[in-house]
């Protein structure tokens, strides 16, 4: 697929999300409530082989440090008929921002293939240090609970489905699928791209290249909803991108989930199972720790032992 292409899907994808977003409304009613919720950075995981550059972290970055994969980051939310504000604090670091739910339709189309157009900006723009702290924090801890939300995204995914068959030629055959679909007072919507890219590929009409490409990628995105708080029960991005880039060997695996505490977040619906192992060296160093802790602790009993023994002697 040539960038011009590319350029009419992007351009048709941005008229459509913006015409849900003149039709459909942030909130339908005015609200002004405050809330605090704790979500755990269940996953963050990177492992990328980029040109010469190597990337290995199980950690997430925000306010210029680094937190294990694990911990949970405390999230104060506000919410109004305007948007959302909401202040991310993890020990001293903090971190706020603001959003309304037609920013986040226009991030969703970046969210569904995260993977490899961050393996496109690594590549292009030589930026790989700054994950080397880990995934940039990214949460949206709530979404208008009403029925133009639900309805935007059974359309998002059909119509992104549509565009994916439409434009499937050789060099380019990708597929997309997806599932939306209510239980136990949560909206669940899921969805998963992935294929062979073969050919020429820009990022769309906003940058001016496009890149000799020879690739694999899948990416998964999953976000679950309460339909009656409109509070984000978990969240989730799961890619990986291997093949060549302008005859450079590149592979990327990228594994980001969060869950508000005491809800359960399952696997992922579609495409083929696989797993971002964590950082090899970051499992070596607790066994070492705990190894040596053992074996220090059989020395001092076994010390103690034979000085009792001694002395009884």
């Amino acid at each position: 697929m040539n960038r011009r292409q590319l350029n009419k899907i992007n351009l048709i994808l941005g008229i459509a999300v913006l015409i849900l977003i003149q039709i459909n409304p942030l909130f339908t009613k005015e609200i002004n409530e405050s809330q605090t919720i704790t979500y755990r950075i269940t996953k963050s995981r990177i492992k990328a082989q980029i040109k010469e550059q190597i990337i290995k972290t199980n950690n997430y970055q925000f306010d210029y440090q680094s937190f294990s994969e694990g911990t949970k980051v405390v999230t104060d939310i506000d919410i109004s008929d305007m948007g959302v504000s909401c202040k991310f604090t993890r020990r001293e670091a903090e971190r706020t921002i603001a959003y309304t739910f037609d920013m986040y339709k226009l991030s969703l189309p970046r969210l569904v293939e995260r993977t490899y157009r961050m393996t496109y900006n690594l590549f292009l723009n030589s930026t790989s240090n700054s994950l080397d702290k880990g995934y940039d924090l990214e949460i949206y801890p709530y979404i208008d609970p009403s029925q133009t939300t639900w309805d935007f995204f059974e359309n998002f995914g059909e119509s992104t489905q549509n565009y994916f068959l439409y434009y499937q030629n050789q060099g380019y055959n990708v597929n997309f699928q997806y599932v939306s679909y209510t239980k136990e007072d949560n909206f669940y919507f899921e969805c998963w791209s992935g294929g062979e890219i073969n050919g020429e590929y820009g990022l769309g009409s906003t940058i001016s290249y496009s890149t000799q490409c020879n690739i694999i990628y899948d990416n998964h995105y999953k976000i679950i909803i309460n339909k009656v708080t409109g509070i984000v029960q978990g969240s989730g991005i799961k890619g990986r991108v291997k093949g060549s880039l302008l005859d450079k060997e590149i592979n990327v695996e990228v594994d980001y989930q969060f869950k508000k505490t005491g809800f359960y977040l399952k696997s992922y619906l579609f495409g083929e199972k696989f797993t971002v192992e964590p950082y090899l060296i970051r499992k070596i160093c607790i066994c070492v720790l705990f190894g040596s802790l053992t074996i220090t602790g059989l020395l001092l009993k076994t010390l103690i032992f034979f000085k009792k023994k001694g002395i009884r002697g």
